[in-house]
């Protein structure tokens, strides 16, 4: 009789285990396919969040460039009253009279307060460019902790799968064994503690037999 309590013991210990691992299985396959999906919402966000950064980028540095355009001009306007000014009294009364005067004090007024305004866009441009820097980088470090973790899922699923493969195949072996030996593993859960008795009465009959031949 090939069948000992030991192999009975083994194949139940293995299909409780099997069971388990089963189960850890499953739960670990769904949550690799949840980690995916994150994975892939993640991505889609940052790819919006960069589109919308460059967007913000570009309104600032064209209003960067128009702020800038703006303060070049009223140098040029605020040199040209200067010169009017060093030229004394004649040359003021000619730009006075030729109209130039008014035009350029009215320019000078319309450019500063044009460049004070768009300077002020530029910065509050500026701002919202940087805070929103800041959050595709935030949502970047989150997108690479949820593919460190749909990684580790992975491997983890893999290396349950390897055990579950192996654990089959011995409870194929010892299933063998067991048939061999005349106990049937079939519905082992509801059978388990009449196949416990039976060997436990074959290895008491076993015995039984070798200490009257010992005799």
């Amino acid at each position: 009789m090939h069948a000992t309590k030991g192999q009975a013991e083994e194949f139940a210990a293995l299909k409780r285990s099997q069971a388990s691992n089963n189960q850890q299985y499953t739960e670990a396959k769904a949550n690799v396919k949840a980690l995916a999906a994150q994975y892939q919402q993640g991505q889609q966000a940052v790819v919006q969040m960069k589109t919308k950064q460059q967007e913000l980028k570009v309104a600032f540095e064209q209003s960067k460039k128009t702020t800038d355009n703006l303060n070049a001009k009223l140098a040029v306007l605020k040199e040209r009253r200067k010169e009017i000014n060093a030229g004394g009294g004649k040359a003021i009364s000619d730009a006075v009279k030729s109209g130039e005067w008014e035009r350029l004090i009215n320019s000078i007024k319309q450019t500063e307060n044009a460049w004070k305004a768009n300077k002020s866009t530029t910065r509050a441009a500026q701002a919202d460019y940087k805070s929103f820097s800041q959050a595709v980088k935030q949502a970047e470090g989150d997108l690479r902790r949820i593919g460190s973790a749909f990684e580790q899922a992975k491997n983890g699923a893999a290396n349950l799968k390897s055990t579950i493969t192996s654990q089959q195949q011995a409870v194929h072996q010892l299933r063998t064994a067991l048939s061999a030996a005349g106990f049937s593993t079939r519905n082992f859960a509801q059978n388990e503690a009449d196949l416990r008795s039976r060997i436990e009465q074959t290895t008491r009959t076993m015995e039984q037999q070798a200490q009257a031949q010992a005799r």
